[in-house]
């Protein structure tokens, strides 16, 4: 799957909660940290600047899911590179 324009996809971390309880990517709960699989091209006036692998945190609630624990983001809702 290639992304166009400035579309990433991102596979989403299995997230442990406080109480130390591990939450599943396949559960309804959201994580906000994730991997980097594939982006887009970019804009002439957004460039991304992501490559596949890089860790990210991204606004919840703001995904797109696909399949397969992978789910579409814009770049422009990813807050910062872990």
């Amino acid at each position: 799957m290639k992304p166009i324009k400035n579309n990433v996809i991102i596979k989403a971390f299995d997230k442990e909660t406080s109480g130390g309880i591990m939450m599943p990517s396949d559960t309804k709960f959201k994580p906000s940290i994730g991997k980097v699989v594939e982006t887009g091209p970019g804009t002439d006036e957004s460039p991304v600047n992501l490559s596949p692998g890089d860790k990210v945190y991204y606004d919840p609630g703001t995904e797109d899911d696909l399949e397969n624990g992978l789910f579409r983001i814009n770049y422009n809702n990813i807050i910062a590179i872990l």
